[in-house]
C-alpha cells in the first residue's frame, strides 16, 4: 500500500537560479523579447484559424460515409471571400461556421461510381 507523506515532509521544488554577473562587470541588460500583438495572441489551448461559413453540402465520403464534403466561404484572412471545397468530419449543415487551419488546400472532388 502506498502511504502519503505528511505535508511537512513533502519535497519543495528547487527555486529558479538567476545568472550571476561576472566580477567587475555590470550585468548585461536583457534584450526585450518581441511581444506578440494582442490580435495575434491567442489564449493557451485555443486554436487560431480562419473563419468560414458552409454555403453548400456536396455529399458524403469516407469508407463509412462519416465525412461530408462541403463548399465553404472564407470570411477572413488572405483568401477572404474565396469559396473552397473541404471535407468535414461530423455533423454539419448549411450556414455552420468552420475554423480552418489553412485555406490553401482544397479537397478533391467526389467521383461517381
Amino acid at each position: 500500500m502506498a502511504e502519503e507523506k505528511p505535508k511537512e515532509m513533502k519535497e519543495k521544488a528547487p527555486a529558479e537560479k538567476k545568472p550571476v554577473a561576472a566580477a567587475g562587470k555590470a550585468p548585461a541588460a536583457a534584450a526585450p523579447a518581441a511581444a506578440p500583438s494582442k490580435k495575434d495572441e491567442a489564449p493557451k489551448g485555443f486554436i487560431t484559424g480562419f473563419k468560414s461559413e458552409v454555403v453548400e453540402l456536396i455529399g458524403k465520403t469516407g469508407t463509412c460515409g462519416e465525412v461530408r464534403q462541403v463548399m465553404c466561404r472564407v470570411l477572413e484572412g488572405r483568401d477572404k471571400g474565396r469559396v473552397i471545397r473541404r471535407n468535414v468530419k461530423g455533423q454539419v449543415k448549411k450556414g455552420d461556421m468552420l475554423l480552418l487551419l489553412d485555406t490553401e488546400r482544397e479537397a478533391k472532388q467526389i467521383r461517381g461510381r
